[in-house]
């Protein structure tokens, strides 16, 4: 069985790619970090915020002989391009959501268990009624599962947590299951 496939939106893949600076020597999850092809097109780009981004330089990041991050595609035919344009782009006229669109309909329709990781509130919710709440996570999720498999140092993962609460205007601050202890934050049991 593989392991879980996490499909960052553009917002996680910026304050990935801004706080944290790719070791490759350390044991990055192969094959299990993904962005959708209108993700990685929009990373060739400045950011869309005019912020300085690595992007770019993240999702050319290699181990081995493999990227760290796999770009994926809805195929032109099949059920995933139905879902994507008959179902949640039919009526849209702008590119708007379009990565979040594809990763749902990629991960509705794939044989592999993939999440979708969002701090963007309505592709979460679209996310979550038709994946289903295993199947879309935010951003602090991937952040605790990089720290268990020591991608990044603690204070990596401080940086990565106070970066998303600034960020998530929805939420008051830090989920409570994750806590600053002094300059640390840990898991709240």
């Amino acid at each position: 069985m593989k392991s879980l496939l996490w499909i960052l939106d553009d917002m996680t893949l910026g304050t990935l790619a801004n706080c944290v600076k790719l070791d490759v020597r350390k044991p990055w999850p192969n094959g299990q970090l993904a962005v959708m092809d209108a993700t990685a097109k929009a990373a060739e780009g400045p950011d869309p915020r005019g912020l300085k981004s690595n992007r770019k330089s993240l999702l050319s990041a290699r181990r081995s002989n493999s990227k760290v991050f796999q770009v994926l595609d809805v195929p032109v035919e099949g059920p995933a391009a139905e879902m994507l344009y008959s179902h949640l782009r039919a009526g849209e006229k702008q590119d708007a959501n379009l990565a979040e669109h594809q990763a749902i309909a990629w991960a509705a329709n794939s044989q592999r268990k993939a999440v979708l990781v969002t701090q963007d509130q309505r592709a979460a919710m679209t996310a979550l009624s038709e994946l289903g709440r295993e199947r879309v996570a935010h951003p602090v999720d991937l952040w605790l599962f990089l720290r268990r498999a020591k991608c990044i140092s603690e204070k990596d993962f401080d940086a990565l947590c106070n970066a998303s609460a600034k960020k998530d205007k929805g939420l008051p601050g830090l989920p409570r299951r994750v806590r600053g202890v002094g300059s640390r934050v840990e898991i709240a049991i």
